[in-house]
């Protein structure tokens, strides 16, 4: 490239007076690339978030996997090599990432619900998510991950055991992050039980919320909104996890 210098082998490097021939000016020129390659990527990214404002805007959405075909196709004007690394760029955001996190669904390039998100790549996502919390603020993020974990679990539609065994399909990313899903994995285990014992205690005492709340020394306001927790969840779940 015009910018890369070498030396012939006869020539004494001594004898260089050209300062672009130096190793420092050779590391600025690199580095001098890569930023000129990141100011295209994050233009084009802009463009992106104006043709497909849903994956690529303010708050974008899970992209289907498989979308860089789509993408190619419908923007042939754009070179291959500067979509991927626009992707790249998006794809690695705290902001895509809290997309991955948050459960939505993966859309296509119409915005059509096209795949949930994957409980491994959810995994993935707050695990990095919790990494970079981590480096903001020096402290461990153990317990941000067990809890964000759990509702990831509570929206997931999936039990328990399934879920945590989709995670652990992909390796291990560490052990904080193991000993997190291990301790959210026992408390949605847990949690699911209660759900189910309540509501069936609820159900062998007639059905009467007014009844219930007495049995247990609650009002009954309060022993209606924990039945309906319970219910949402039993609801989300597949009945396998009350094994």
């Amino acid at each position: 490239m015009s910018d890369d210098t070498s030396f012939a082998p006869s020539q004494p490097a001594a004898a260089t007076t050209d300062p672009a021939a130096t190793p420092a000016a050779a590391q600025d020129g690199a580095a001098s690339r890569r930023q000129r390659q990141s100011e295209r990527a994050q233009a084009l990214l802009a463009q992106l978030g104006v043709w497909h404002p849903l994956l690529f805007g303010e708050t974008p959405a899970p992209m289907k996997l498989g979308i860089f075909q789509e993408l190619a196709a419908a923007h042939p004007e754009v070179p291959h090599t500067a979509l991927r690394a626009a992707l790249r760029l998006h794809t690695r955001s705290t902001r895509y990432l809290h997309a991955l996190a948050s459960g939505a669904a993966r859309l296509d390039l119409e915005g059509n619900a096209a795949a949930a998100v994957a409980p491994e790549h959810l995994w993935q996502a707050l695990v990095e998510l919790a990494r970079r919390r981590q480096r903001r603020s020096g402290q461990g993020q153990g317990a941000w991950l067990r809890r964000r974990a759990v509702q990831a679990w509570a929206h997931s539609g999936v039990a328990p055991g399934p879920w945590g065994d989709a995670i652990r399909s992909q390796g291990s990313l560490g052990e904080e992050a193991d000993a997190a899903l291990d301790a959210a994995l026992r408390q949605a285990a847990g949690q699911a039980a209660r759900d189910e014992a309540l509501l069936r205690a609820f159900e062998a005492a007639g059905g009467s919320v007014e009844g219930f709340a007495a049995s247990l020394g609650r009002e009954p306001a309060a022993a209606a909104q924990q039945l309906d927790a319970a219910r949402r969840r039993r609801a989300a779940a597949p009945r396998d996890f009350q094994k």
